[in-house]
């Protein structure tokens, strides 16, 4: 604009004022709500050159509209879809709230952890599609993915979804309260570089673009719920254990009755986290306890001091 200043002498009105227009749309877009790319902190990738480029627009009550196309992962050695990422160096996770999108069904909409933005990329992640949550990876860089059918039972919106990666594990997560997990599929292996891409992806397995509807996308550095838990019970003992998680300064246990969410169960260390990977339940409780469910939430550390609860995951 100094420039077209700096020349008003040589430049005629007709010249100058459709720049000017352009200028005062510009600055309207820039105004009104949306982005033109990622928010902030956030990076997008169009991966594999999808028939539709994807965009993503804040629409000012605290959801995101995100719009992508691209093929079928699963089959395919190399992936189409739009991703919006953050790269996360370590363990770390990203969920997100999704609340409807366009056409439901075999559209491919979820989350992922992903070793670059190559199309034959390592990946794993939670994806709505075909009436269920599925578990969709690629476990060697170009090959074909696979995919795990999720359980139709569970395909309602919203549905929260929750992948992370701990060291070279990555797992899988839904939820229909954002506040109480259930694992997806066996958490599986790839060999990733110290830094991953944590993002939501979005492909409507065409060229022609679908929406979704969400909210909370959160990417978490160092955050992660437990992996490797199991437990058993009987009626008056239950012992559950799990992988350690590094970044966590201890650990909550939780029971209540099979089904109740977070709230309604009891914490039975009440006085401090639990700091072992482990936990052994005698106390007395009117319920057999191989009636109840139990939960295991990883507490954490802020910058500061306070202690803060991680994902909660059901034990049984």
């Amino acid at each position: 604009m100094l420039m077209d200043v700096q020349r008003r002498s040589q430049v005629g009105r007709s010249t100058l004022r459709p720049r000017l227009a352009a200028l005062a749309g510009l600055a309207l877009l820039a105004a009104s709500p949306g982005w033109a790319a990622a928010p902030a902190g956030l990076q997008e990738a169009n991966i594999g050159s999808p028939g539709t480029p994807g965009s993503v627009v804040d629409n000012g009550d605290g959801t995101w509209t995100i719009t992508g196309s691209g093929n079928q992962f699963d089959g395919n050695t190399q992936d189409q879809l739009y991703f919006l990422y953050k790269l996360v160096n370590g363990d770390g996770s990203v969920q997100f709230n999704l609340m409807a999108q366009g056409s439901p069904g075999s559209q491919y909409i979820g989350l992922m952890v992903r070793g670059s933005t190559n199309p034959g990329a390592l990946f794993a992640g939670p994806i709505m599609a075909t009436g269920a949550v599925n578990w969709l990876r690629r476990t060697t860089p170009d090959v074909a993915a696979v995919r795990d059918s999720g359980d139709s039972s569970k395909y309602r919106y919203p549905k929260y979804m929750m992948v992370q990666r701990v060291g070279n594990s990555v797992q899988g997560f839904e939820s229909d309260d954002g506040k109480l997990w259930d694992t997806v599929k066996p958490a599986v292996t790839l060999a990733l570089d110290a830094t991953a891409l944590l993002g939501v992806a979005v492909s409507s397995r065409s060229s022609s673009p679908i929406t979704a509807q969400v909210s909370g996308v959160q990417v978490s550095e160092g955050v992660v719920a437990v992996t490797g838990l199991e437990s058993a019970a009987t009626n008056n003992v239950a012992f559950m254990a799990w992988e350690p998680v590094g970044t966590a300064v201890g650990y909550n246990i939780y029971r209540g009755d099979k089904g109740t969410t977070l709230d309604k169960m009891k914490l039975l260390n009440a006085t401090a986290p639990t700091t072992d990977p482990y936990y052994l339940d005698n106390a007395a409780s009117p319920t057999p306890l191989k009636g109840l469910s139990y939960v295991v939430v990883p507490v954490f550390k802020a910058a500061d001091g306070k202690l803060f609860e991680g994902p909660a995951v059901r034990a049984r």
